[in-house]
């Protein structure tokens, strides 16, 4: 039930925006969103992903918007590219990028881990102990944090990696306790660090823990919020954006302490920003028209975050568009 009201606000979010979109001068014909659910990765296959981008296709559709989830993404992008289908994807790995894939940044696994260690700094933890996904998504994750970590003067006591799709890391919980540290940071998807909370709390260890974007899935699931109290995390949304501001003020219930709703809102506004200034409507045309989308205000992010693409441009947010927040008494405030 949670999932289909999940994918509900997204199809709402994406329609909204569309219409922002092509509001500043319409279009002069119908158009319709197609919906295709997959069962994709992590707990799904590509096999399922493929099979849903292939009945967009055959669907005749103009653009897709989606996946999300890196693994997904890079797939989608190869896809993309071979039916010549413009594709707008959510994920936070920047190798989603190609001629045919656009990418709406939902987080960043290359950026994140400088406002990880920028927090760290500021607070005085140098000394941590680190938890990692071992997959594509917890690597480049690990891999951006060292190469920040060490010239900002943070130094690793222990690391230990965890299946993503784990619901046990007592041990390496554990082990990483016993390096006497008192800073924790958790780099991957966001479903192990569900196994991370549960095992903290048996151990009785009450590191502070930092972590990356996986932490927005306590907006999805209310139950993990109390387990993840005083976790600082990367989130997409601020309370001084003026875009998000205008669109609660409008109708508070759907943007509130919702990002994914957020971001919806932004992709489908640039999908409609596309579709006015496409030449053509046909893959191509979009194609064009979404390189021709420029300095359109955004509702993620902190205030004056916009999104623009180009010619070899493929990133769609420019500026300062991920916010440190943390889970306090089940909601999040901005830390």
């Amino acid at each position: 039930m949670l999932l289909d009201q999940h994918l509900a606000e997204v199809e709402r979010s994406h329609r909204d925006g569309l219409a922002a979109g092509l509001d500043a001068a319409g279009l002069d014909r119908p158009y319709e969103l197609v919906v295709a659910q997959t069962d994709a990765l992590p707990a799904g296959t590509s096999k399922s992903l493929r099979e849903g981008f292939e009945r967009l296709r055959d669907a005749g559709v103009v653009a897709i918007v989606g996946p999300a989830v890196t693994d997904n993404c890079l797939l989608s992008r190869v896809l993309a590219d071979r039916a010549e289908l413009p594709l707008l994807n959510w994920s936070g790995h920047e190798q989603t990028r190609s001629r045919y894939s656009f990418h709406y940044q939902v987080g960043s696994l290359e950026e994140e881990p400088a406002l990880i260690v920028d927090r760290l700094v500021a607070q005085g933890r140098t000394h941590v102990a680190l938890v990692f996904d071992r997959s594509e998504i917890g690597a480049s994750y690990l891999r951006w944090f060292e190469r920040r970590a060490q010239p900002a003067g943070v130094t690793v006591a222990g690391r230990a990696g965890i299946s993503p799709t784990t619901q046990d890391t007592t041990k390496e919980v554990q082990e990483l306790r016993a390096t006497g540290v008192d800073t924790l940071v958790y780099l991957g998807l966001g479903h192990s660090a569900v196994a991370v909370a549960s095992a903290l709390r048996a151990g009785g260890w009450q590191p502070q823990v930092f972590t990356n974007t996986a932490l927005m899935y306590g907006h999805m699931h209310p139950e993990r919020r109390p387990m993840w109290e005083g976790w600082v995390y990367v989130d997409m949304y601020a309370d001084d954006n003026l875009v998000l501001r205008e669109l609660r003020e409008r109708d508070p219930q759907p943007w509130q302490d919702n990002p994914i709703g957020i971001c919806s809102y932004d992709m489908g506004r640039l999908l409609g920003e596309a579709l006015r200034l496409a030449p053509h409507l046909n893959p191509d045309g979009v194609l064009e028209g979404l390189q021709q989308v420029k300095q359109v205000p955004a509702a993620a992010g902190h205030g004056g975050t916009t999104m623009t693409f180009g010619s070899w441009d493929r990133a769609a947010l420019k500026g300062d568009y991920l916010v440190s927040r943390v889970w306090r008494g089940g909601r999040s405030e901005q830390a």
